[in-house]
């Protein structure tokens, strides 16, 4: 069954969303839903608004390079007024431009988009086009989520936070390369971690790592958030940051661990890319996280830490001593040698089911039988994980027409981003999931194409591939909006139990009004 609700109007009005002071009371996240990340693009809007086709991209008052370092300044193909501003891809690799952070409150049967919440545009913001960002996690205690986005510095050139340029590429205060040596843009901005709780507060603390690239994902744990991403300078990998720490001038967090290749038995790499992590959970007190894109490394799906270290409120160690090693039976062959495996989000049903996403690379081989894109099943046995299955039916190659200014052509569904998961009593799973997509329109960048969030059940205890399930759509597609993140929503902290339920009460009484 295909369900396609009917709530473009929330999204497309974001602008007009809920955005919460700190200390309100109002519960703008519902404690049975599911939360959904999204971002909807915001066109002729701050820096990107001065954008002019046969002119240079101009970044924070600096021509931007077309190829860093040292190469030709970049020449906009086109302007801000549509998706088409996102075929500035072609003369820009780096090419982004900020949007806000909507959180959306959704009922997980019927769709139906309870609540939503617009961040703070001036605590954070998200690259619009950046396909592995806004990863949603649900904190330790279940009282609040998680978030990672960038905290943008304005100035005379950069007049909002929403429509700066490059910002996925920029400098971060640690790390600041005003060279353009490394590819970083001219920008310096530092990377934020948001919390959130049900009520909608928002509190962030500054990250100033990853420097030139992203963060991407956020688990906090034992009182620590423990974030993922890359970087051109900086640390990057796996990095330990203490909430509330300031970011000034020397790094306010510390990395954890450090993977070579050659732990493996591989040539030796580039050891700030072989840890381009993007994906990351914790589960029995151990924390796993991913890898899935560049020329790199290894993608595959790694332990970091022992077994349970994170238990009795214990932390990870800092620095390279911490290991970083595959899980036995995930793959180990260089990326560069192959592209099977582009891992992404991950969710434990019971210790020894795994389910795995995978975002897939978007040629044609992803799409026929045997590819890996789609959602990944793996079981542990006798010490190895063995991977049972793929589910793809109803996901892969389904596509869908637009015929809109800047956006004409064909987006295809590839694969899934990150996910979520729910074991039901009846010996099932059922899996939520953000789909990676591709398109047929000539230099667009596929991380603007509108995707979708699915959903899936599988029985737990299933080795071979069940021919009855299918993915089911949750919400979307909508030209103009991107969907990245999927989680549980938090529920209140024992003494706002009174006040939630009173808003309950509320939405119940605004639900009845309407169907009288």
């Amino acid at each position: 069954m295909i369900r396609r609700p009917s709530f473009k109007t929330v999204l497309l009005s974001c602008t007009a969303c809920v955005t919460l002071a700190a200390g309100s009371a109002r519960a703008d996240l519902i404690p049975s839903d599911l939360i959904i990340s999204a971002s909807t693009f915001v066109p002729n809007t701050g820096e990107a608004a001065g954008l002019t086709a046969g002119q240079p991209i101009t970044v924070d008052g600096t021509p931007e390079p077309a190829s860093p370092p040292g190469g030709p300044t970049a020449i906009a193909v086109a302007t801000d007024a549509n998706l088409g501003v996102f075929t500035n891809s072609s003369a820009d690799s780096n090419f982004g431009i900020t949007a806000p952070l909507t959180l959306l409150s959704v009922n997980p049967t019927t769709g139906t988009v309870d609540q939503s919440l617009t961040l703070p545009t001036s605590q954070i913001v998200t690259s619009f086009s950046s396909k592995s960002e806004g990863s949603l996690s649900l904190s330790q205690d279940g009282h609040s989520l998680n978030i990672v986005g960038y905290h943008v510095t304005t100035d005379a050139y950069t007049p909002s936070p929403v429509g700066a340029l490059d910002v996925s590429n920029a400098s971060t205060t640690a790390f600041v390369d005003t060279g353009l040596a490394a590819g970083n843009s001219a920008r310096t901005d530092n990377r934020t971690v948001a919390t959130i709780g049900y009520n909608g507060t928002t509190t962030t603390t500054d990250l100033n790592a990853y420097s030139g690239n992203n963060g991407r994902a956020v688990q906090q744990y034992n009182g620590i958030f423990y974030t993922v991403g890359n970087a051109n300078l900086g640390n990057t990998g796996v990095e330990e940051l203490v909430p509330g720490t300031p970011a000034g001038s020397t790094p306010n967090s510390a990395q954890v661990g450090q993977f070579n290749t050659t732990q493996v038995g591989n040539k030796a790499d580039k050891v700030i890319k072989d840890n381009n992590f993007r994906g990351e959970t914790i589960y029995n007190n151990t924390l796993y996280v991913t890898k899935g894109s560049g020329s790199n490394g290894i993608d595959t799906v790694y332990q970091v830490g022992a077994a349970g270290a994170l238990a009795n409120g214990a932390n990870l160690p800092t620095g390279p001593g911490t290991p970083i090693t595959v899980l036995p039976g995930f793959p180990t062959a260089p990326a560069k040698t192959t592209a099977d495996y582009t891992p992404f989000g991950l969710f434990f049903a019971n210790p020894t089911t795994l389910y795995v996403s995978d975002e897939g690379t978007g040629d044609a081989a992803d799409n026929g039988v045997g590819s890996h894109a789609g959602l990944e099943k793996w079981s542990l046995i006798n010490g190895t994980w063995k991977l049972d299955y793929t589910l793809q039916a109803g996901l892969i190659g389904t596509a869908q027409s637009y015929n809109a200014p800047g956006f004409d052509g064909t987006v295809t569904e590839g694969g899934l981003r990150d996910i979520y998961g729910q074991v039901n009593a009846d010996g099932t799973v059922t899996i939520y999931g953000i789909t990676a997509t591709t398109d047929n329109i000539p230099n667009m960048d596929n991380g603007a194409d509108p995707n979708e969030v699915v959903d899936i059940t599988d029985t737990i205890g299933a080795t071979t591939l069940p021919t009855s399930e299918s993915f089911n759509v949750l919400e979307g597609p909508i030209l103009g909006t991107v969907y990245r993140g999927v989680s549980d929503a938090p529920i209140p902290e024992p003494a706002s139990i009174g006040i939630l339920m009173s808003a309950m009460a509320g939405i119940r009484l605004l639900r009845r009004r309407r169907a009288a």
